[in-house]
């Protein structure tokens, strides 16, 4: 994204491939059918697309159901309202708070004892300590 209108998430760097665990079995985003181009439009009119599932070189899935796990039309792993104060999010950044959540979490290298989940989280206070 980058006028970065969902609010929530304006510390999150926008580049960033994160890796956050999914957990939701049979949930994920649909559109009605015959409405996805131009829901999906309005979409990127509004700058709504908050997080979007991909491979681990940053491109897009392409319909490879392991890259989105979920089936989630156009790989959307997450969105945000209009006004940039909701977001609906499919993966878990609860889990992957900290590095020790991640499954692999003995064969990373860095230093931090934090995980991706904590920019989510970060930015989400940061916005809520600006608004009081």
């Amino acid at each position: 994204m980058n006028k970065r209108i969902c609010r929530l998430l304006e510390r999150v760097p926008g580049n960033k491939i994160f890796r956050i665990p999914i957990a939701h079995g049979e949930g994920r985003f649909l559109f009605p059918k015959g409405k996805q181009d131009a829901y999906l439009e309005k979409l990127y009119e509004n700058d709504q697309l908050a997080f979007r599932y991909v491979k681990a070189d940053g491109s897009f899935p392409e319909g490879k159901p392991w890259d989105n796990p979920n089936g989630s039309f156009h790989d959307i792993a997450g969105i945000c309202n209009r006004e940039g104060n909701v977001l609906g999010l499919m993966p878990h950044p609860e889990r992957a708070y900290f590095k020790w959540l991640m499954p692999d979490w003995t064969r990373e290298k860095s230093v931090s004892e934090f995980g991706d989940g904590r920019y989510i989280f970060e930015s989400i206070v940061k916005y809520v300590e600006k608004k009081n």
